[in-house]
């Protein structure tokens, strides 16, 4: 059994360091084996990198992209910055691909990362994506559809999980627009086994809402893998400086595989 998580680790905000050593050890205590990173910060100089810290500190393989150049506030000083998509995996990652989005000038340059990893002899499709937060939902729309007419998804996978940040709540209904096809498309959230926790992944003042989610596609024919859990993680304060990971929560599955 495979745990995938997915988390957005909101750049450089807030108490960053402190962070990075929250969700270290989130990650850790849930035994997530696969991770779908949004909003990964890395500074234009290499000398912080989210990604690769956490790569470093679990000794993971990982694949990131360099997305959505800005200068960005650390510990009160702006600094030339990238907030990427990103894969950390505990198994090896055979080859990932950066695929452009399309975009708005008011929100350019967002990316989606794939990649494949091998799991107890099985090809695994992995993806992190960060749609638009722009009150646009024909664009996130348009980056959804993008992405999964790619070429490369119709390989022969055993299984293929798109994981991130949506910045929208999904259902049949949504995702019924999306059916290519040779896709069957899935939302894994619909596997709960009603444990304990939110059931949003964001909170801002009356607003909250799960705009976090990992989907599973399979090709018409085949057979999904089978989903045993999922829930919403990463939602509790640390006890040791009483902060979240992030302003996000995370969702992860647990995959038989």
């Amino acid at each position: 059994m495979i745990a995938l998580t997915t988390i957005n680790t909101w750049k450089c905000d807030g108490d960053y360091f402190n962070r990075l050593e929250v969700l270290f050890r989130n990650i850790e205590s849930n035994k997530t084996q696969l991770l779908l990173l949004q909003e990964a910060f890395q500074s234009a100089d290499n000398l912080y990198d989210t990604t690769r810290y956490l790569a470093d500190k679990l000794g993971y393989n990982y694949a990131s992209s360099r997305s959505r150049p800005k200068k960005r506030k650390l510990n009160g000083v702006f600094v030339e910055s990238y907030s990427n998509v990103s894969i950390l995996s505990k198994y090896p990652i055979v080859s990932s691909t950066i695929v452009p989005m399309p975009s708005d000038e008011a929100d350019g340059g967002r990316e989606a990362i794939a990649s494949e990893i091998i799991i107890n002899n099985k090809r695994i499709l992995v993806i992190s994506i960060h749609l638009s937060h722009l009150r646009n939902d024909e664009l996130r729309k348009q980056q959804l559809s993008d992405l999964l007419c790619q070429p490369f998804l119709q390989s022969e996978y055993d299984g293929i999980f798109v994981g991130g940040d949506f910045n929208a709540t999904i259902s049949k209904e949504y995702l019924a627009l999306f059916q290519q096809g040779l896709f069957s498309i899935e939302d894994t959230h619909n596997y709960k086994t009603g444990s304990e926790g939110p059931e949003y992944t964001f909170l801002m003042e009356n607003f909250s809402k799960k705009i976090d989610h990992i989907l599973q596609i399979s090709l018409k024919g085949k057979k999904m893998l089978e989903i045993s859990d999922s829930k919403i993680v990463f939602h509790e304060p640390d006890p040791k400086p009483g902060i979240k990971a992030s302003d996000h929560n995370g969702v992860m599955i647990h995959i038989n595989i």
